[in-house]
């Protein structure tokens, strides 16, 4: 019962700093962030709304939309008007400005008079003042990086927050690689090394969407790889992570939050948890990060009902279902099924995995585990150490079936959610070969 409360003691918090966080943002006046707001609007123009990045062999499409989304909805806070600022995410919002309204609703982003689906050139637009946009609002998220990137922008612009924020990734990521060859996992480290590079680490931060789902996920892996999270308090802990992703991501990968924490859970367990023990932590954890996850979101849908009465509760759940393709809109009604959403979700961000570097990681490792577990017999890969890698494979799958139409519309970012099937396949395949050798040494040493 104890446990009971401190879960809503702690997410009753959650909700409170979520709001509050924006709300003292919000006090942070216009004219400070205006210089660096308008140089990232120019930067922005120059990259364009979307372009490619060449990434090994392959060529990587990447939005401006959601960086140029934030940045206008930032723009448009009204310092008069903190409650609607916060809470409704007006983008194209001038204040003191007498302009139409759109409310929240499903399908696309696009305002009424926009041609095509250009959130640079909508930015560009309101930075210029341009009045006769229309204002879009855009309730069903929490916006929370809203409050980070405000911040920066006082003093750097878009282009310094993305080196910044590199900077930060690559350090914590390092910090995680160091935490591990401390606990004598040095190939499982490289191991992680390795499925970052696989999945284009290098680029991420071209856009920020995504980006802090990320260092969430590095974050909570390093206290797990560091022995400050155990069997214990995993749950809860996972439960913390699946709010402040909820409040900081855009539905972008969030399962990455869930599952590199699992895998390094794994890597650095006792060696005598037994199958039933794993698999029952296993499933708390994952109920704990979910009850998390949709708890803090919903709760965004909730004060927003209760404060305007708009009904945004149904009109999230209804986007839910678009994005899993049970609900089709505009064009999709008559072009598309949900197996057509499930089939392309599934090609687009496999298709993503399609570069040199995976044919040299993979190529050997299929070949050395295939030959391996012809003279040693294949039972070295399905064992209790490795019942979470096959958990973690299958979810990436599972969550693009589930989010078919997300994944499928979205493959340039989901695609990185692989990361963690990544690690997986090669702890199974690499990992299991090296720990089984190790085993035959130990005995032959003892024999």
């Amino acid at each position: 019962m104890k446990k009971f409360f401190n879960y809503i003691f702690t997410f009753i918090l959650m909700v409170i700093v979520a709001w509050g966080a924006l709300y003292i943002v919000s006090y942070i006046p216009n004219v400070l962030i205006k210089n660096n707001a308008k140089i990232s609007a120019e930067q922005l123009k120059k990259e364009k709304d979307q372009y490619y990045i060449k990434s090994y062999d392959k060529k990587i499409l990447f939005h401006n939309s959601t960086d140029a989304i934030m940045l206008n909805i930032i723009y448009g806070m009204d310092y008069n008007d903190k409650i609607d600022s916060i809470m409704k995410g007006r983008r194209n919002y001038i204040p003191g400005v007498k302009q139409k309204v759109l409310e929240d609703t499903n399908g696309n982003l696009l305002a009424v008079k926009n041609v095509s689906f250009n959130m640079v050139r909508e930015y560009a637009r309101l930075i210029d003042n341009d009045e006769t946009q229309e204002v879009f609002e855009y309730v069903r998220y929490w916006h929370g990086y809203i409050v980070i990137l405000r911040i920066l922008l006082v003093f750097i612009d878009i282009f310094e927050i993305r080196l910044l924020l590199q900077i930060i990734l690559y350090a914590l990521i390092g910090f995680l690689m160091f935490a591990l060859i401390k606990n004598k996992k040095v190939l499982e480290a490289c191991l992680i090394l390795i499925g970052y590079f696989v999945l284009d680490v290098t680029t991420w931060v071209n856009n920020i969407q995504g980006i802090f789902v990320m260092l969430v996920s590095l974050c909570i892996s390093i206290g797990i790889a560091m022995k400050k999270i155990n069997n214990d308090n995993l749950p809860y802990a996972l439960f913390v992570t699946g709010g402040i992703v909820a409040y900081l991501d855009f539905l972008t990968v969030p399962l990455v939050s869930l599952m590199l924490p699992v895998i390094i859970h794994n890597i650095v367990r006792d060696e005598e948890d037994t199958l039933k023990n794993i698999v029952v932590l296993f499933i708390k954890s994952v109920v704990a990060w979910g009850i998390g996850y949709i708890g803090l979101w919903a709760s965004k849908w909730v004060i927003a009902d209760l404060i305007y009465g708009i009904d945004i509760v149904k009109l999230s759940i209804q986007q839910i279902l678009v994005r899993m393709g049970i609900v089709r809109v505009g064009y999709e009604v008559v072009t598309k099924n949900l197996g057509d959403y499930i089939v392309g979700a599934l090609i687009n961000n496999l298709y993503y995995l399609n570069s040199i570097i995976t044919y040299i990681v993979f190529v050997p490792a299929v070949i050395i585990s295939v030959v391996y577990g012809i003279k040693n017999g294949f039972k070295v890969f399905f064992n209790k150490d490795n019942i979470i890698y096959y958990f973690v494979f299958l979810s990436v799958y599972a969550w693009y079936i589930v989010c078919a139409n997300h994944s499928w519309q979205h493959f340039f970012f989901t695609y990185r959610l692989q990361l963690v099937s990544v690690i997986a396949l090669l702890m199974i395949l690499y990992g299991s070969i090296i720990k089984d050798i190790s085993i035959k040494t130990s005995k032959e040493d003892k024999g």
